[in-house]
Order: C-alpha cells, then sequence, then structure tokens
C-alpha cells in the first residue's frame, strides 16, 4: 500500500492530536521528504526532527529490516488493504508469522556489522 503525501500529513495529524501538549515532539525522519511535508513541517512548531540523525544508522537498521520483510510478505501474499484497520492487523499478521522464527530478532541483530560495512565501501570511508 502507497500513501500520498496528503494521507501521511493527515496521519501525523492524527497522530500528534493523541499526544499530550508537549513541545516539541521530536521524531526521526527519512532525508528525502516530500515538498508537501516540508512546508507542513515548517508550519508545525510542535515537531522537531533530527537533523544529525545518520540516515544509514546502525540502530535502525533492524527496524528497517523488519518493515522490508513485512512488505515482501504483502508483495508475496498480494495483500490489499482498504482501511487503516486493515493495515494494522495485516501487518501485524506479517510481523507475527515473521517472528515464528526463533532465530529471526538475532538474525536482524547479526546482520547489521556487514550491512554498516557495506555502507562504508560504498561510499568510500575508511573504516
Amino acid at each position: 500500500m502507497r500513501i500520498d503525501s496528503q494521507q501521511y500529513v493527515a496521519f501525523l495529524e492524527e497522530v500528534m492530536a493523541s499526544y499530550p501538549k508537549v513541545d516539541p515532539i521530536s521524531v526521526i525522519h527519512n532525508k528525502y521528504p516530500c515538498c508537501l511535508f516540508k512546508k507542513w513541517l515548517g508550519d508545525n512548531i510542535k515537531m522537531s526532527i533530527f537533523d544529525s540523525w545518520p540516515p544509514a544508522s546502525g540502530d535502525l537498521m533492524p527496524m528497517n529490516a523488519v518493515f522490508t520483510d513485512i512488505l515482501k510478505e504483502f508483495e508475496a501474499k498480494q495483500i490489499l488493504v482498504h482501511s487503516e484497520k486493515d493495515l494494522y492487523k495485516e501487518v501485524e499478521n506479517c510481523f507475527l508469522t515473521l517472528t515464528e522464527n526463533e532465530n529471526y530478532a538475532n538474525s536482524l541483530i547479526s546482520n547489521i556489522p556487514l550491512q554498516l560495512q557495506q555502507i562504508v565501501l560504498k561510499n568510500e570511508e575508511p573504516m
């Protein structure tokens, strides 16, 4: 399922409405937000982005891998959802399927050094 920028902003507004009145809400966002999101972010003083967070951060790799695996499950099973409720249910089902393998979490973590090394080699930076 792909969402457009208007749906993404609407989702963020819905999530933010559930937070208590605190200033600001700090988030990590990818380095390529769409123009509409950038404008919305600039207009919204409740949001603060961690600009210095590295885009290839080792601590985010397991989470990225889980979401990639969930997307692969969606594609393999040709899962279509038509509501937010269905989306949450299907993501949960895919996550439960993935974690039935008792070595799943360990494999995610053990892959971090290799992934970091690949990033270094790709960017031709010394370790």
